[in-house]
């Protein structure tokens, strides 16, 4: 017997209940699978809602690791993304994935069925009732189908690769999962039987606020005439609370609600607190606001996306990276499907943090007010340290330390130069690399992306050159690529002439496309070295510096670019033509180099461009301002170690114009540099 027969067989053995027979059996019976479904309204209704529709507004997206091993986003084509945004004619994905979340929360299983076109390629996706759904077990490949009955009683069988069967853990059933109704079974059972009592306590009861007794014995038709009245006159919510007069020897006897009856209230609130506890739902995620305030409610949001939304997301996009993506083709090692984070920021904690930086001297009034959006105000570039806890500065002709002088109000403006450096150098180099950030990460999908359709074009024109070849008829214009190669003495270097024949035209277009990117990042990084020091000048794109930066700096990196691709293809070419290949097996040998690294050298260039453009561009806007006279290398020791960062930091202040030790006038200095160049102002020195 196999490993997998024998693991099957630990999953088709039955447990054992006879330990728990000292339970005795519920009146209630056990809800079944398809009463899981039903049980999709009320409290069940209001949390599965809240859990799905956080799920389907989450942006999925699909990643690469990159030749460091870091997942980047990826912005090329995907059969497999471009399908869970097309999933069939009636459906949006939006509607896929509350679906999917919803039957994880009711049923514990999700189950989409993925027809396939005559090629083999999946078409569509359609979700599918679980409760309709059986899975056939295997005893060596652990499950050997679907079987799934249809509305109409037909049973249709399905293959393994037709349905993406998505569970939750389930401790008892390795097949089916177990979801959060089941879990919750005994409180919703409870919830809806005390609710349905309370709903036929109002339609049907007889209860009037009073009655009067008989002291004698009623025959049979006294009974049914006094019953049939009271029925009429009592019965059912439009009568509730009559008096109740009846006939002969009556005697009043008012009738109050019971102690239970008042409480009856109290035990629906604690089964809706367990319903929605069980289900991992805050109450004010559900606008049920009795004790919380504007602050409770933002924190109770926050922890039902971190505690309750982004586990269930990470559970989903595993699932579509370990068992959807391997459909296309894409392996789980080097792509992936993620989200992005659901978490909002916790605005009460970031307003408190601001105020412990003011209070606690390690932030600036203007750094606070820039996290708000607010403009900065005279004098918010310092910090305020009370004058009881400034250290004392050294310089007295008589030896002893003096203070510094106090602003007239007990506190001292610190300039960035001051006993906090170290923190200030932190929020410094946050603040630098926030602004890179944000410019560079927008602009590299950009330029990934035009450079990826040039490389299309370069792959189509060597094809293109390749195809013409193949045209055994020889024209008194040129020869044919056999003739070259049956009289030619070096016949791979003639190939490559042929292949290569329109070279110069697609560096032409390589060039302008990379000097676009680079000036729309410098353009945007001169502008934010400007606001950075506050100088009312404009930046000016036109200057000759800028010019012959973008000019020298795009060639280079074309060139680079263009000649390293043009090494690689040439060489493969060669080996082919001596290893006998055919024109087609050449054809397919630059196709598979395109496929293997044209999106990876594409990304490449992208991201070598807009760095140093920006880097470029930064330096150019603390020039213009006219106010900076120098620049210090901030080196971020959390997160850059290597090169001679170290360093050029050590240097301190230099003038602007001048380089480091390391050649570089401004970061990076090396693949993932993560320092930072700080302007300086006044005299170099002081």
């Amino acid at each position: 017997m196999s490993l997998l027969s024998n693991i099957s067989s630990l999953f088709r053995k039955e447990l054992n209940t006879g330990i728990f027979g000292f339970f005795n059996a519920s009146a209630i019976p056990k809800m079944s699978e398809k009463e899981f479904l039903k049980a999709y309204r009320g409290w069940v209704f209001a949390c599965t809602n809240a859990i799905a529709q956080r799920v389907a507004d989450t942006e999925l997206v699909l990643q690469k690791k990159d030749k460091d091993g870091e997942w980047k986003d990826y912005t090329g084509e995907s059969e497999a993304m471009d399908l869970l945004h097309d999933v069939n004619d009636h459906m949006s994905y939006h509607d896929l994935a509350f679906g999917y979340s919803a039957f994880q929360e009711l049923d514990g299983n999700s189950f989409w069925y993925m027809p396939k076109t005559a090629g083999g390629k999946i078409k569509e996706i359609w979700p599918l009732d679980p409760s309709r759904m059986q899975v056939v077990k295997s005893k060596d490949n652990f499950i050997a189908g679907y079987v799934f009955l249809n509305q109409v009683g037909t049973k249709v069988p399905f293959t393994p690769d037709e349905i993406l069967h998505f569970k939750r853990f389930n401790p008892n059933n390795a097949y089916r999962g177990m979801g959060t109704v089941e879990a919750a079974a005994i409180a919703i059972d409870t919830d809806t039987f005390a609710a349905e009592w309370q709903r036929n306590f109002f339609g049907n009861s007889a209860m009037p606020s009073a009655v009067l007794s008989s002291t004698g014995t009623l025959n049979q038709e006294q009974y049914d005439r006094i019953k049939a009245n009271w029925d009429s006159k009592f019965k059912g919510v439009e009568n509730a609370h009559k008096m109740a007069i009846m006939e002969g020897g009556m005697s009043y006897t008012p009738i109050n609600p019971t102690n239970r009856d008042m409480q009856f209230s109290q035990g629906r609130k604690d089964l809706r607190d367990e319903i929605c506890g069980i289900f991992g739902v805050p109450l004010p995620v559900l606008g049920i606001l009795d004790t919380a305030n504007l602050a409770s409610a933002d924190a109770a949001d926050m922890l039902f996306a971190k505690n309750t939304v982004k586990p269930k997301l990470t559970q989903y996009a595993g699932n579509l990276t370990e068992f959807y993506l391997p459909r296309f083709n894409l392996s789980q090692k080097q792509w992936r499907i993620w989200f992005a984070d659901p978490v909002p920021e916790n605005r009460e904690q970031q307003r408190l943090d601001r105020e412990s930086g003011i209070k606690n001297y390690y932030m600036t009034p203007n750094e606070a007010r820039a996290e708000i959006g607010k403009e900065p105000v005279e004098g918010g570039d310092f910090l305020y340290i009370p004058t009881l806890y400034q250290p004392n500065s050294a310089g007295n002709t008589d030896g002893n330390p003096t203070p510094p002088a106090d602003n007239g109000k007990g506190f001292i403006l610190l300039p960035l130069k001051s006993a906090v450096a170290s923190k200030k150098k932190e929020l410094a180099i946050k603040q630098l690399k926030d602004n890179r950030k944000k410019i560079v990460d927008a602009a590299i999908p950009k330029f990934t992306k035009k450079n990826k359709a040039l490389n299309e074009k370069l792959k189509s024109m060597l094809l293109a050159n390749l195809q013409k070849s193949k045209d055994k008829k020889p024209t008194n214009v040129k020869r044919t690529l056999l003739q070259i190669l049956k009289d030619a003495t070096d016949p791979s270097n003639e190939l490559v002439k042929v292949l290569f024949s329109d070279y110069e035209d697609w560096i032409g277009l390589l060039h302008n496309a990379t000097e676009d990117g680079m000036s729309t990042v410098f353009e945007q990084a001169g502008k934010v070295g400007i606001t950075q020091v506050n100088a009312d000048v404009t930046f000016d794109m036109q200057n000759p510096r800028a010019l012959d930066f973008l000019n020298q700096h795009a060639l280079e990196n074309t060139k680079s670019y263009a000649d390293t691709m043009k090494e690689d293809i040439t060489l493969k070419v060669m080996e082919g033509v001596e290893q006998g290949e055919s024109v087609d097996d050449i054809a397919t040998t630059i196709g598979g180099f395109f496929e293997d690294q044209g999106d990876y050298r594409a990304e490449r260039l992208a991201r070598t461009e807009t760095i140093d453009a920006y880097a470029q561009g930064n330096l150019e806007g603390y020039r213009q301002s006219g106010i900076v006279s120098g620049k210090s290398w901030l080196f971020d020791e959390g997160n850059c170690s290597s090169g001679q960062c170290p360093t050029n930091a050590a240097q301190g202040v230099i003038p602007l114009d001048q380089d480091f030790e390391s050649g570089d006038d401004a970061p990076p200095g090396h693949p993932n540099c993560e320092c930072a160049l700080q302007p300086e102002t006044g005299e170099i020195g002081d």
